[in-house]
């Protein structure tokens, strides 16, 4: 079975249709968990309206906030499997399917996500896919859509796994960069959901404080994988992951940088090593602020320092540059 964790709060415009996405599923062993974090406006009177037995429905006097709701939904998920959706997301009709499957046919793997259509816009956007590039990604942000994840019971209720109010507004983030350190994990490349955009969802506003979060979170995944940087370096990495103004020594600073996560991912993965490389310089061009000099400086002295000589190897490094430059 799969345990479906909903929170809502005040989500009476969206939740209809999050809720009929996953009870029109094509897989049917499933209990959705619906929390109702205190909800004011009529999500309630929406949610009454639906009369099915796999629905368990839960409501709070007060308004908790998410992190309570969500290890909530831990706490009282009964599956085999955790799922996750937000109460204005739409499920594909055969997510649940396919992310069993995986997870049945591939147990080496803890948790996994998916790509996402978003709403309005019809747009596509594809995550990172296999395990070596989520590591990488997880590096430098967070990786996952929220509203796609499904993972094994077992390893939250094993390790004691929850969501962290500490990390408010990237506590799914900060989850993720633990769970990978008991398996492997994947982004299925099938849209899994509809994931909306608009003013209102959490994800829009964020306090000024989480930046220092999202910092927390890359420095106790980097020690954690073995990477002790000091002061200056981490602070280097981290206002270029969170997109920030660098002055010119703390692009060199970078590099040196980077150059230790190849070394480092390189020997984690030595049978995919020649890889390794291009996942980084490829969160490096999603991050880096487009300006020629640093463009010129990033390119010469990175790839220097690599040992790219080869200008084959160059060519498609740039190539990179040049697709994600059209494609932003």
């Amino acid at each position: 079975m799969v345990s479906v964790v909903l929170p809502v709060y005040n989500g009476a415009s969206f939740i209809s249709e999050a809720i009929n996405s996953i009870l029109n599923q094509t897989f049917k062993d499933f209990e959705l968990l619906i929390i109702n974090d205190g909800c004011t406006d009529e999500s309630e009177k929406v949610i009454k309206d639906f009369n099915d037995p796999r629905i368990r429905y839960f409501s709070f006097k007060k308004n908790r906030g998410l992190v309570a709701s969500l290890n909530f939904g831990l706490e009282t998920a009964q599956g085999k499997y955790i799922a996750r959706i937000d109460a204005d997301d739409i499920s594909a009709h055969n997510r649940i399917e396919e992310q069993v499957r995986f997870l049945e046919n591939f147990p080496e793997y803890v948790f996994l996500g998916s790509s996402v259509e978003l709403i309005p816009s019809g747009q596509m956007k594809h995550p990172p896919l296999i395990d070596q590039e989520i590591a990488i990604g997880l590096v430098f942000n967070n990786v996952f859509f929220h509203s796609t994840i499904m993972f094994r019971s077992e390893l939250v209720n094993n390790h004691g796994l929850r969501y962290k109010d500490d990390y408010l507004g990237c506590e799914d983030y900060q989850l993720w960069t633990e769970v990978i350190r008991f398996g492997k994990a994947r982004n299925l490349v099938i849209p899994g959901m509809k994931y909306r955009i608009h003013s209102n969802q959490v994800s829009k506003n964020k306090p000024d404080s989480l930046k220092d979060r999202l910092n927390q979170i890359r420095e106790s995944y980097l020690i954690n994988l073995g990477i002790g940087w000091n002061e200056k370096e981490f602070t280097a990495f981290n206002h270029f992951c969170n997109s920030e103004q660098m002055v010119k020594n703390e692009i060199y600073i970078l590099i040196n940088c980077l150059s230790d996560l190849n070394q480092k991912f390189s020997k984690k993965y030595a049978e995919n090593s020649g890889q390794i490389l291009e996942g980084i310089f490829t969160f490096l061009l999603m991050k880096l602020p487009q300006k020629k000099f640093m463009m010129s400086i990033v390119y010469n002295t990175f790839l220097n320092q690599m040992g790219i000589k080869n200008s084959r190897m160059r060519l498609k490094l740039i190539k990179q540059d040049v697709k994600y430059l059209l494609n932003k």
